[in-house]
């Protein structure tokens, strides 16, 4: 008797997936949807990117399952980590650079080594007198 595809590893169910199993494919999504999300979004900082990162990746896994080695023995998540990261890379490219801007006031500012001087309670003083 062969195991739910909930209980079966990562390797299995990509196994499944090269045979064009839908069902194997939409298992891997919801297992693993939440935390390529998470990857994604810290270094997009947008909601809408990181999701469609994801979507984007997953989607190169359908069209293409055979993109994962078996016989190399890396687990799933180190290899999607990887697409995820680079898909991310590769849209942060694609980004216009936004110029900094100076203030002011910073560039008027003058430069001084000297740290502004506390003032002194006086409790030091008054207590080894």
């Amino acid at each position: 008797m062969q195991l739910p595809l909930s209980q079966q590893d990562d390797n299995a169910i990509l196994q499944k997936i090269q045979d064009g199993n839908h069902h194997a494919f939409a298992e891997l999504v919801a297992r693993h949807t939440r935390r390529f999300y998470s990857i994604s979004y810290r270094f997009l900082f947008n909601k809408n990117d990181a999701e469609d990162i994801v979507q984007k990746a997953f989607i190169k896994l359908w069209e293409n399952p055979e993109s994962w080695k078996a016989h190399r023995k890396t687990k799933f998540t180190t290899w999607f980590y990887r697409i995820i990261v680079n898909l991310c890379i590769d849209d942060n490219r694609k980004k216009p650079m936004i110029p900094l801007t100076t203030s002011k006031s910073i560039l008027e500012t003058p430069f001084t080594n000297e740290l502004p001087r506390r003032k002194r309670s006086g409790y030091r003083e008054k207590t080894f007198k």
